[in-house]
């Protein structure tokens, strides 16, 4: 029972603690926030394909992107992370939303979305049969560690 009861505080306190990675206050006006932000999205080569000033809402297209295991986690096969596979391809979008705290400062959170896929037949060779739409569509999860690198990027 003690275990039950110990695990689930770490499950929920592990959950609390992501939740506090993506969200930081900033200290810059929303508006300027806003034009930061989107900004730092067009420099990374991300294209915001909806932005709404009212809202101080962006959201982008998917970014093709090579992730590490420390930014984001895509299962494993046989105790190896697919990112480790060279076949895998990772691609981000991103969404962040600002949020007025005064005149001189404003609340900025961050979601990431990290969409992955193994190529199966990339680097097979001629002679052997390619099989068609057989990619593994992966179930990823970032590890704010993107989402926090992004706000220290509109910090400084």
């Amino acid at each position: 029972m003690k275990k039950v009861v110990l695990g689930l505080i770490g499950l929920i306190s592990i959950i609390f603690i992501h939740s506090l990675v993506f969200a930081e206050e900033i200290g810059l006006p929303a508006e300027q926030t806003y034009q930061k932000a989107v900004m730092k999205l067009v420099d990374m080569g991300a294209i915001p394909s909806f932005r709404d000033k009212e809202l101080l809402l962006i959201k982008t297209d998917p970014l093709p992107k090579k992730v590490t295991t420390e930014e984001c986690d895509c299962g494993r096969m046989f105790g190896i992370p697919y990112l480790k596979d060279k076949r895998v391809k990772t691609a981000l979008t991103y969404q962040v939303r600002i949020k007025k705290i005064d005149e001189n400062k404003s609340d900025v959170e961050v979601k990431i979305t990290v969409d992955g896929y193994m190529d199966v037949n990339e680097g097979a060779p001629f002679f052997i049969e390619k099989t068609r739409d057989n990619n593994k569509v992966l179930t990823c999860k970032s590890k704010g560690i993107l989402e926090s690198k992004f706000i220290q990027s509109l910090k400084e």
